[in-house]
């Protein structure tokens, strides 16, 4: 029964590969650029490099939180286009005197505050994405917590599972992205080359 369930996992997974393949060949770099934009570059590239975090780590949490609505209005739980948790503001607010009380919803403002959070998050759990994508999500507090609890943590330092849906779907979510994201940047740096020598030619 269990050997069925891991073959048939194994087609599925070879087809995506397949299908994934196909739809680079056929001019995928379009495809991929609905579905995964790279969008708030002026913002993400030079505050990631301000911060030292991986900016596709940025554009991954962007993509999961808002797929880059700039106008996204407002959750009663996070803010702006990395989707700023409330609970995290309140969590780090003497470290970085952020609170829910300022606006931070503008790209700008919001990639700049999210970064900053995101290298502390890194940091603080030791660069493991899982835990720190958590922390973003649902505060400082409930991932301390969490750890503590054998259910989630195996060892006490890293998340394996959060209690809540919604958290670990964006970590997941999130960390699959940067693994597309990582894979389409030499795309686009190549695109990018294409056509800054076809510029230069004519």
């Amino acid at each position: 029964m269990y050997g069925t369930s891991s073959r048939s996992g194994r087609s599925a997974k070879i087809v995506w590969i397949v299908i994934l393949i196909l739809i680079v060949l056929i001019g995928g770099k379009y495809v991929f650029d609905f579905f995964f934009p790279y969008e708030c570059e002026n913002y993400i590239e030079p505050t990631a490099e301000k911060y030292e975090v991986d900016p596709v780590l940025i554009y991954s949490m962007c993509n999961a939180g808002s797929n880059f609505k700039k106008n996204i209005e407002t959750t009663e739980d996070a803010q702006g286009v990395m989707q700023v948790s409330y609970q995290t503001l309140e969590d780090l607010y003497k470290e970085f005197g952020i609170s829910k009380e300022k606006n931070i919803s503008d790209p700008q403002n919001n990639i700049e505050y999210g970064t900053k959070i995101m290298a502390y998050l890194l940091k603080r759990y030791n660069g493991d994405e899982f835990t720190a994508l958590a922390a973003f999500k649902a505060g400082t507090v409930a991932v301390d917590g969490w750890l503590g609890d054998s259910i989630y943590s195996k060892d006490g330092k890293a998340l394996q599972s959060t209690p809540y849906d919604k958290v670990t779907q964006y970590c997941k979510k999130t960390i699959l992205n940067k693994k597309v994201y990582s894979a389409l940047m030499k795309i686009h740096h190549i695109g990018d080359k294409e056509e800054e020598e076809a510029s230069s030619v004519a």
